[in-house]
């Protein structure tokens, strides 16, 4: 079975077999975000579930972008359990999840896309999606909620948008990347066996930016925190 923690958007953990069919769920509630502990509600999730070790083919989490704390406590416990017990890990970019979920609901990878996430008070994270060549899609950025616009018009080949913007004169889908999105995405990487190397696992988080906000693109091409 797949076990996948959503630590950041809506903090859970939730187990699937082979056809998607859902076993156990266990919501964290916000006190995760606040530093809770992980590891006794996944010990008592376990417990609660009936389910052991051996149980497990792969554990899945969502690395970002996304808030810190959770980033931080969720992929530190992932990357220490799959060392500790050889347990292959998942783990899947938060824009590539929201990109896979529109694309599946327009059931059409046919037109340019951008993916846009808030990241805080007045910004997003934002990458563009080529359109028939997903697999080759540049960076993410930071951008203020002001320069989305310009963005957008700068961009005539966006076709729609995807994430939770108003849509801009845009085609537009409004996709949270909650935990039944990560148990979607990581079944398909399960099956094809899209395992992530734990040596090279660094979650992405983001903060607040320490500069003065600009009325266009905060930054391009600037790592965040690993």
């Amino acid at each position: 079975m797949l076990i996948c923690i959503d630590p950041c958007f809506n903090p859970s953990i939730s187990a699937i077999d082979s056809e998607k069919k859902a076993i156990a769920s266990k919501t964290l509630g916000p006190s995760m975000q606040k530093g809770f502990d992980l590891v006794p509600f996944f010990i008592q999730f376990l417990e609660d579930s009936k389910i052991r070790r051996e149980d497990i083919s792969a554990i899945s989490i969502y690395k970002g972008p996304g808030p810190y704390t959770g980033l931080r406590m969720g992929s530190s416990f992932v990357k220490g359990y799959g060392l500790a017990t050889g347990i292959p890990i998942i783990a899947i970019d938060v824009l590539d999840a929201i990109y896979f979920e529109g694309t599946r609901r327009l059931q059409s990878d046919q037109k340019t896309a951008i993916v846009l996430i808030e990241g805080g008070p007045e910004h997003f994270y934002y990458r563009i999606y080529p359109r028939q060549s997903a697999n080759d899609v540049s960076p993410f950025h930071h951008i203020s909620s002001e320069g989305v616009e310009a963005l957008l018009t700068e961009n005539r080949e966006i076709e729609v948008i995807f994430g939770a913007v108003p849509p801009h004169g845009k085609m537009h889908l409004a996709i949270i990347p909650d935990a039944e999105l990560l148990e979607k995405i990581s079944h398909e990487y399960w099956l094809e066996s899209r395992f992530t190397p734990i040596e090279s696992f660094n979650p992405i988080y983001f903060k607040e930016p320490r500069v003065t906000m600009s009325k266009k693109i905060l930054t391009e091409n600037q790592p965040l925190i690993h």
